[in-house]
């Protein structure tokens, strides 16, 4: 929302559904509020069909109808990281900008996003340790 004062030609693409256990979907949730505190309902677009972050970002792409649009996308602190290489490889050219967390959710998030960004890089992760080895075997295996 603050961005919008930097921007006033933007809109607000607010996404994510609803998750079980759930009242109403999160892009609900999120334009909700923002039209609590002032913003102009007439610039909040609602996504409310994806169930992940891959999701929210083409389904929130979909909704863009400016060419070659300056995309900011919003998540927590936490996520951002995450966020930024799911739009990458979307080929989703954007920056980010990270929302605070509150102390007391900071361990688990960080585990969370640590075995996401795990799952994303994993086959990276693989050649390194196997070059490493390779390295190792080399070095140390033929003394």
């Amino acid at each position: 929302m603050e961005l919008l004062c930097y921007n006033p030609n933007a809109v607000l693409i607010m996404s994510g559904g609803q998750g079980s256990g759930e009242d109403i979907p999160e892009s609900k949730a999120m334009a909700d509020y923002a039209i609590d505190k002032g913003v102009s309902a007439e610039k909040v677009i609602l996504e409310q069909k994806s169930v992940s972050t891959e999701e929210n970002l083409r389904f929130s792409r979909e909704l863009i109808k400016k060419q070659n649009p300056q995309i900011i996308v919003v998540t927590t602190a936490y996520h951002m990281l995450r966020a930024l290489i799911l739009a990458k490889r979307q080929g989703i050219k954007c920056v980010g900008f990270g929302a605070k967390t509150k102390w007391y959710f900071t361990l688990n998030a960080f585990i969370r996003e640590f075995v996401g960004y795990l799952s994303l890089t994993w086959k990276k992760h693989i050649i390194v340790i196997g070059i490493n080895v390779c390295i190792v075997i080399a070095v140390y295996g033929f003394k």
